[in-house]
């Protein structure tokens, strides 16, 4: 991901010995959203895709046979405790 977006370090690195401190750490490190994913994470504003369409037929059938299905399931379980 470095390579796509050269974001540069906001404190010099520091250097223990042969080891990079600043990439080695045990612990997390807090940034922020500037910091993590570039100037242009907090630009551009989210629009949902098709967000005011209604389902497509399928779609509702599908729906409504997942729901049926896992009430099945349920009963399925629930007869099986009852029974045994």
């Amino acid at each position: 991901m470095s390579a796509l977006f050269h974001t540069p370090l906001t404190a010099p690195r520091q250097f223990v010995g042969a080891v990079d401190a600043t990439h080695e750490r045990v612990t997390p490190c807090p940034r922020t959203l500037e910091q993590a994913f570039g100037p242009a994470s907090d630009s551009g504003v989210l629009v949902p895709m098709d967000a005011d369409k209604p389902l497509h037929p399928s779609e509702k059938l599908v729906t409504r046979a997942s729901a049926l299905a896992g009430l099945f399931v349920i009963a399925l379980l629930i007869f099986e405790r009852i029974a045994s």
